[in-house]
C-alpha cells in the first residue's frame, strides 16, 4: 500500500473509487426518484467529497429529493443500505476467490482502505447526526425502520472490516484465511478480542481497527439505544 502512495497511484485510485460510488447510487437515485432535476449540494458538506465519497454523493443525491416527499427519501435511504451491505458482503466475497487465483495487489488493499474509511464515516456521522439532532423523522422513516438500518450497517461493518483484515495479512490458504478475517472482525466489532486486530506491522491498518470500534460504538451505544427509547 505504500508503494501506491509514493509511485502517484493514490489519485487515480481515489478517482475510480469515487467514480464507482457516484454510479451505484445515481443507479439507486434514478430508481427511486426517476423524474427529478439535479439540484445543487449543500456546500457545508463539499468537504467530505474526498475523505468520504459515499457520504458526500449520498447527500448529493438525497437533497435531489423535496422535503414534501420524504417516503422517497426514506426508500432511498434503505435502498442505499440494502446496495452497501450487498457490495460489502460482494466485496469480501470477491477478495477471497481473486486472492486464490491471481493474488491481492497494492491497489486492491487501498480500494479496501478506501471504502473502509468512507463508509465508516458515512455511517458514523450519519447515524450520530440523526440521534443528536433528528427529533423528527425528515425521511418518512418510523423507530423500527431506523433499527432495521442501524442493525444492517452494524452487520455490513463486519464485513467491510473483514476485508480490510483478509487484505492486511494476506493468507496462504484464502478459504481460512477469509474466515479467520471475519472471525477478528466479529471479535473487534462485539469487543471480545481487540488486541488481536491491533498487531500489525502497518501502523495506517492499525489505527483503522478504531474506526471499526468506533463506528461500533455510535451504532450500538447510541444509535440502537436511543432508536429503541424513541416513540413511532
Amino acid at each position: 500500500m505504500i508503494d501506491v502512495l509514493v509511485d502517484g497511484k493514490f489519485i487515480e485510485i481515489v478517482m475510480f473509487y469515487w467514480l464507482f460510488v457516484y454510479f451505484t447510487k445515481q443507479l439507486a437515485y434514478k430508481y427511486i426518484n426517476r423524474y427529478r432535476d439535479i439540484r445543487k449540494l449543500e456546500s457545508n458538506s463539499f468537504t467530505f467529497m474526498v475523505i468520504s465519497p459515499d457520504f458526500w454523493l449520498s447527500k448529493y443525491f438525497k437533497i435531489q429529493i423535496s422535503q414534501n416527499e420524504p417516503s422517497k427519501k426514506g426508500k432511498l435511504i434503505e435502498l442505499y443500505n440494502q446496495v452497501n451491505l450487498s457490495l460489502s458482503v460482494f466485496i469480501f466475497c470477491s477478495l477471497i476467490v481473486v486472492s486464490s487465483r491471481w493474488g491481492i495487489y497494492d491497489f486492491m488493499k487501498t480500494l479496501v482502505v478506501l471504502r473502509c474509511v468512507s463508509r465508516s464515516l458515512e455511517i458514523a456521522y450519519a447515524f450520530l447526526i440523526d440521534v443528536i439532532y433528528e427529533k423528527t423523522s425528515t425521511s418518512g422513516l418510523d423507530k423500527f425502520q431506523r433499527i432495521r438500518l442501524a442493525l444492517s450497517s452494524y452487520v455490513e461493518i463486519y464485513f467491510l472490516y473483514a476485508s480490510l483484515y483478509f487484505v492486511r495479512d494476506i493468507p496462504q490458504a484464502p478459504i481460512l484465511g477469509g474466515v479467520e478475517a471475519l472471525v477478528k472482525s466479529f471479535s473487534v466489532g462485539t469487543f471480545t478480542n481487540v488486541s488481536e486486530a491491533l498487531v500489525c506491522k502497518s501502523p495506517v491498518f492499525s489505527l483503522l481497527v478504531y474506526g471499526q470500534i468506533f463506528t461500533t460504538l455510535i451504532l450500538v451505544l447510541m444509535s440502537l439505544a436511543i432508536y429503541v427509547g424513541r416513540g413511532e
